[in-house]
């Protein structure tokens, strides 16, 4: 799908003969019922996504008299109106960052990804508290392993069976905040710990890697 939008050529296979590459010309329209429909991922620059009202669900009347304007003039009023609109000035790549679009991309978030942001809605690290109408904590250091089996516990609560490796989490966790810091504590049975950023800190860096102002809650 993404390659149908971007890519400049396509493959062309029609049955019974060799594919064959030739020029992309195609504009992607796409409608559909499922809450899930395209992969959406960070700073997404392909899909525009909108929600369809409602307010006419079943409406037969109000679809009657829609067609019969469409038949009976409409279709070519709609056609003359379009080639008479200005679109000198329209970059199709800054396309609204709707409600519609974020909701995409949290259907196609990696597993980090939907935990961080649960931890960032809920404003604590521990899973186990996500949803609490208690007040949470939001610390300023934790262990590193700490923060790893947080993770481990909503991996378990999504029934994931795949978990990360300490190398692996640290270098996506990274990418998620990227002002923390990794320092080691004087007890080396201990290991390692996080420092991290403020809460609104963290916030704000998600919205800026997902290029959308999410509406947080005040905790």
């Amino acid at each position: 799908l993404k390659g149908l939008i971007t890519e400049p050529y396509i493959m062309c296979e029609p049955k019974g003969i060799d594919a064959f590459r030739i020029e992309n010309h195609i504009n992607v329209i796409a409608a559909g019922n499922e809450s899930y429909l395209v992969p959406a991922g960070e700073a997404e620059r392909r899909f525009c996504v909108i929600d369809v009202s409602e307010s006419h669900m079943q409406d037969s009347e109000y679809f009657k008299q829609l067609c019969h304007q469409m038949d009976n003039g409409g279709t070519e009023a709609m056609f003359h109106d379009l080639l008479a609109l200005d679109i000198s000035n329209i970059d199709l790549r800054n396309f609204p960052r709707s409600n519609a679009l974020f909701d995409q991309q949290l259907m196609s978030m990696k597993p980090l990804q939907q935990w961080w942001f649960e931890c960032l809605k809920f404003g604590t690290l521990k899973t186990d508290h996500f949803g609490y109408d208690e007040t949470v904590y939001w610390p300023s250091q934790i262990l590193v392993n700490e923060l790893i089996k947080s993770f481990d516990d909503y991996l378990d609560s999504m029934n994931v069976k795949d978990k990360y490796t300490s190398t692996l989490f640290g270098r996506a966790f990274r990418k998620l905040c990227p002002n923390i810091k990794r320092v080691r504590i004087t007890d080396e049975e201990r290991g390692y710990y996080y420092i991290i950023p403020s809460l609104d800190e963290c916030r704000k860096a998600f919205c800026t890697s997902m290029k959308f102002k999410i509406p947080w809650e005040e905790l």
